[in-house]
């Protein structure tokens, strides 16, 4: 089990202690090149720096089921972050 240290001010979330980590960086909000796929051979997402993965064809996500897209967790490990601390970090 890995234990995470308190995200300091600026930072979008923990670190793994002893990781040496200083801060953290949200690249992208969503990559629509590179399309989420339930078979791992044709899923592209998994080098996706998207906080959410996308679908092609036409298929839309769960949680937003108009969008062709759905939250990973480090979208909800950011939202939940500025849900705390609010947008002056």
């Amino acid at each position: 089990m890995v234990r995470w240290a308190s995200p300091r001010r600026g930072q979008a979330g923990g670190a793994p202690i002893g990781a040496g980590v200083d801060g953290a960086f949200v690249m992208t909000f969503v990559s629509p090149i590179a399309p989420h796929d339930d078979a791992p051979l044709y899923d592209l997402d998994m080098s996706s720096f998207s906080l959410v993965k996308s679908y092609a064809g036409g298929r839309h996500g769960t949680t937003y089921p108009d969008m062709p897209w759905e939250p990973k967790k480090s979208f909800r490990a950011v939202a939940d972050y500025y849900g705390r601390h609010g947008a002056d970090v």
